[in-house]
């Protein structure tokens, strides 16, 4: 009984551990889903149900994404398009997000990007 019990204990760790580790992994497989969450959380956009993210491109060590408007029967808009709203890239080893300023033709920290936006 006490060999089951040592038995089980041990099985239940390496679970935990793998699950963990393949919910790391999986987190950081999705670039797309973490600057998703993000512009979520920090609610940039009126209707997040009406926005997804899109890789664009992948370069030297940063993968490039867009935000963009979805467009169909709930969110309403030709669903034929799909305009870019925002464009982010985000640090495949740091997961630093930062922001492409159109304006300015560069990236820019993330924080700098909130205070911008939220300015009135």
């Amino acid at each position: 009984m006490r060999v089951e019990k040592v038995f089980l204990l041990l099985f239940l760790a390496l679970f935990e551990h793998s699950l963990l580790s393949t919910a790391l992994a999986d987190r950081a497989a999705d670039p797309e889903a973490l600057v998703l969450r993000k512009v979520i959380e920090k609610k940039l956009y009126p209707r997040t149900e009406c926005i997804s993210a899109f890789r664009e491109a992948e370069e030297d060590g940063w993968i490039s994404i867009a935000i963009r408007e979805k467009h169909d029967k709930s969110c309403g808009g030709d669903p034929e398009v799909t305009p870019v709203l925002d464009r982010f890239r985000i640090n495949t080893k740091t997961e630093q997000i930062q922001y492409y300023n159109p304006l300015e033709d560069e990236y820019e920290s993330f924080a700098k990007f909130l205070s911008e936006r939220k300015k009135p």
